[in-house]
Formats: C-alpha cells, structure tokens, sequence
C-alpha cells in the first residue's frame, strides 16, 4: 500500500507555502474569515438570535451553569428554547438567510483553489475566492450530499459520523480539480483515495490539537491555523491523487466517464 510523507514533513513544506506564497494566505484568510463572519451575523440577525429578551435568557443560563446551579441553569436553557422556537421568520428572511447559507459552500470551495494555488505554485489570487461561483452547482451538491450523509451517520452513532468525515474529506477536492466530474463521482472518488489512508489523515489532524487547543483560547490564531491545515491537507491529498493515477488521468481535465465497480 502507498505510505504518504510523515507527518513533520508534510507540516514542514505547508508552512514554507505559507510564508512563499504571495499574496499571503494568513492575509486572505482574514478576508475569508470576515466574510464568514459577517454572514454569521447575518445569519443570527435575521433569525431572531439576536432578540435581546433571548440573549438575556442565554445569559442567565450560562451564569446559572457557571455557578453549578444546574436546576436554575436548565430553567433557563428550557425559557431559551421556548424563545427561539417561537420566534415566527418572515420568508424572505428564510430566502435570504438559506441563500447566505449556499453562498458560504462557494466561497469556501474559492477559498480550497486559492490555497490549492498556493500549493501548487500556480498564481493564487484573492480573486480565487470567487473561483467557486464557476461550478456553483456543483459546489453546492457536493457540499450538501458531504454534510447529509456525515449528519445522518452522526445520528445513528458518533464513530460512524466520523469515519464519513474523513471519508468524503477529499470529495470538494476531487470536483475542484476536475470540473466536468459529477457530484457523486467526487464523493466515490474521495472514498476510493482514502482507504487505508483515514488513519494517517486523522493522525495529521491531530497534530494540529496544540493550534486548535490555543484557538479556543485566543481566537485569532485561526488566521494562521486555517491556512496550515488546508495547505496540509492539500500536500497529503496531492500525494494521494498522484499515486492512484500516476498517469494524471483525472488531475486536471475532468472526467464524466469516471465510474468506480462500487457505481
């Protein structure tokens, strides 16, 4: 079976993209991050989580948790929910909060070519950010199809869930690289490259639980955390990519006639 580079070294040449690359990924990765914010704003103003009366509530619950006072705590978590359940959307706030909500697949496809650019020396630029409107399509049900079968698998029980997750990890990937391949091919593809390699992928994300550990504390080392990890996980898909078609039959020119035997 095809051994990827070691962990160190996959870290060691991501952080050389990170500081050869021009235009900086930290710097478009702030970019990209105010535009995820400012949808989540969005997002929660439009939906009602901003109602002072419930933030109130969510308040009065997190002191009561704080205390210990879980009775107190769960009277509140209970006025909370009742809230935010009777909160009555207009429907153009559900049009536009759900359009947000499709919006934000794209630009982080944009954002996967931008640092997929960078990788592969191949003239990134913030415009890249909007490279994923070209496939919006797509995007979107490639995006979806990855997160509803990691949800559903989530709900029967959590290891399964995980296991999809890293799975399906390379299906955006796959779409990106080769635009004329279908959604579903993607997903299959993803699955295929990533037998006997779901360990060594885990393996390199848990290497990164000193970063994610200082993010929760200080939020702002996510500009730099993002970019490292993506630029990680692109080094380790490229090598993967490579060795099961050495021939480039699917790195660059799309594919409709992919099948897998699974098909």
């Amino acid at each position: 079976m095809f051994t990827i580079t070691d962990n160190k070294t996959i870290k060691l040449q991501a952080r050389g993209v990170l500081k050869g690359s021009r235009p900086r990924p930290v710097l478009v990765t702030v970019l990209f991050l105010v535009i995820l914010i400012v949808f989540m704003f969005l997002r929660a103003k439009l939906s009602g989580a901003l109602d002072p009366v419930l933030l109130e509530q969510i308040n009065e619950y997190s002191e009561a948790a704080a205390t210990g006072n879980i009775d107190l705590a769960m009277e509140y978590y209970t006025k909370a929910m009742d809230l935010a359940n009777s909160i009555e959307l207009p429907f153009l706030h559900r049009v536009i909060i759900t359009a947000i909500n499709l919006v934000s697949y794209v630009i982080t496809a944009g954002y996967v070519i931008f640092i997929m650019n960078c990788v592969r020396s191949k003239d990134p630029t913030v415009y890249n950010l909007l490279d994923g409107f070209g496939q919006f399509l797509k995007v979107l049900i490639v995006s979806l199809l990855r997160s509803v079968i990691i949800s559903f698998l989530s709900l029967l029980l959590i290891v399964p869930g995980i296991i999809a997750a890293y799975t399906y990890r390379f299906a955006l990937f796959n779409l990106l690289d080769n635009p004329g391949m279908r959604a579903i091919d993607a997903l299959s593809l993803s699955r295929i490259m990533l037998k006997g390699h779901k360990m060594e992928l885990f393996k390199l994300d848990l290497s990164f639980i000193g970063y994610i550990l200082l993010s929760i504390i200080f939020p702002p080392v996510l500009i730099y955390l993002i970019p490292y990890m993506y630029s990680s996980w692109i080094i380790f898909y490229d090598e993967l990519r490579k060795a099961e078609f050495p021939q480039g039959d699917l790195l660059d020119n799309g594919d409709d006639g992919f099948h897998t035997d699974d098909d």
